[in-house]
């Protein structure tokens, strides 16, 4: 029966793969070669490994990480500086995951331009809250907007995952 299920899940993180190329944009961060390569090779080691519910978790982060990378839109600190303000950005029509990783306070905040951004207010964290990432899900319809990042101190990096249009 765990055989059969891990089939299942290594053939869904497959497909994943082939769809991965309908989010890619021309970015610097996006290979999805590479990335292929390496989910392959992990969907291979499913069967044979002692933790494979821990590596198909690591299968999904992955798969979130490429997403991200691959429709344009990572934030860091290091790029952008600690506190700045974003955008404007324009998000296709549907349903988002919204990341943020930092390990100290940080407000992640909304100023729509046009459309309907959701949310004023994307997130607002305390310390060790988002150590290994705080998300929230965002319906967007038409929303150009700015992103702005306040009360922070520390390194962060925002990402969005688009993961299903509308």
């Amino acid at each position: 029966m765990f055989t059969t299920l891990t089939k299942c899940i290594a053939i869904f993180v497959l497909l994943s793969v082939v769809c991965l190329p309908a989010f890619a944009q021309d970015t610097e961060a996006c290979d999805l070669p590479a990335f292929s390569g390496d989910i392959s090779e992990m969907a291979g080691k499913l069967t044979e490994s002692d933790d494979p519910l821990g590596l198909l978790t690591e299968m999904a982060s992955m798969i979130s990480q490429a997403r991200a990378e691959c429709s344009g839109f990572v934030f860091t600190s290091e790029e952008e500086g600690l506190q700045p303000v974003l955008g404007p950005i324009e998000f296709t029509d549907g349903v988002w995951i919204a990341t943020v990783k930092t390990e100290r306070y940080a407000t992640v905040q909304f100023t729509a331009l046009e459309g309907d951004c959701d949310e004023q207010y994307v997130f607002s964290l305390m310390e060790g809250e988002a150590n290994d990432g705080a998300q929230t899900p965002l319906e967007l319809e038409g929303c150009s907007t700015l992103i702005g990042i306040s009360n922070t101190d520390a390194p962060w990096e925002l990402t969005f995952e688009l993961v299903a249009e509308r």
